[in-house]
């Protein structure tokens, strides 16, 4: 990779961890919110370390240990931005079944609603 990708990459992470999630559909059971901050929060914690690491590099270039850290908390970053996709996923999929399987059966308790 280079590291302009990374940069660029990591502004895109930093930026859209911190936003509030905005849920696909109206309204969101709380284990999805909580999980979502969670991995939101990790993403940030994450970017800030990939952010340190690369300062290192730059002060000291030829450090192979710098380069592993570097490139182990890149790869950390990219994981749990998968993870949050993974999340969404589940999400989705979960709501679905609901909807399509439980709809006469089911009643939303913490205001999720089916169309």
């Amino acid at each position: 990779h280079d590291d302009s990708t990374l940069v660029q990459g990591e502004r895109w992470t930093r930026a859209h961890a911190a936003r509030k999630p905005v849920p696909r559909s109206s309204h969101r059971l709380p284990s999805y919110t909580h999980r979502d901050r969670a991995i939101r929060s990790c993403i940030t914690h994450a970017a800030d370390a990939v952010a340190t690491s690369r300062q290192r590099k730059a002060d000291d270039p030829d450090s192979l240990a710098v380069m592993k850290t570097l490139r182990k908390e890149q790869t950390r970053l990219r994981l749990m931005q998968n993870e949050l996709s993974i999340e969404e996923i589940i999400m989705d999929r979960t709501l679905k079944v609901f909807q399509e399987k439980c709809r006469n059966h089911y009643k939303p308790t913490h205001g999720l609603k089916f169309s």
